[in-house]
């Protein structure tokens, strides 16, 4: 896998990516493989279905599982070697600059990364913390209003009281 980042601005970049076309076709007939071992075809016995009919009939579906496999796991590793923050998703794109080489796939993925901030000496800097006064009189309103808007008219008869 072969990968180059370009820078689009303070934030933005684009990694090109080139994976081996070889690598994609292995994972797909691994994966038809598996495929063809539990593959209901009518007329034949589950295991039993020929894998040129396994291929014509799921390939596409597997070569796109695959494909898109690839893409996200390189894009991944690109990003890990290139000790990036990616911030949201990448926007992939098939790579249309320029003929692609003979056996690989290129693709570039366009996202945004999160900014290097750098914290500045605070041994200096003094925080105000403000301060709130308080009367008896004040506390004394709220706890009656909480408690108010708390209560509940209930009827209680004799018996409900648990003299002893």
């Amino acid at each position: 896998m072969q990968s180059t980042l370009e820078s689009l601005g303070q934030l933005e970049r684009r990694l090109h990516v080139a994976v081996p076309l070889q690598q994609i076709e292995g994972e797909v007939d691994k994966r038809l493989a598996r495929l063809a071992k539990t593959v209901k075809v009518p007329g034949f016995r589950p295991g039993h279905v020929p894998m040129k009919m396994v291929a014509q009939q799921y390939g596409p579906q597997v070569r796109s599982d695959v494909i898109s496999d690839a893409v996200q796991a390189s894009f991944n590793d690109a990003v890990k070697e290139q000790n990036l923050r990616v911030a949201g998703y990448p926007r992939i794109e098939p790579a249309s600059d320029k003929a692609p080489a003979e056996g690989t796939l290129e693709f570039s993925a366009v996202f945004e990364i999160y900014p290097e901030v750098s914290v500045g000496d605070i041994a200096g800097a003094t925080i105000d913390r403000p301060t709130t006064r308080t009367s008896g009189m004040a506390c004394c309103l709220t706890v009656a209003r909480i408690s108010g808007s708390r209560a509940r008219d209930s009827s209680v008869s004799s018996s409900d009281w648990n003299l002893k």
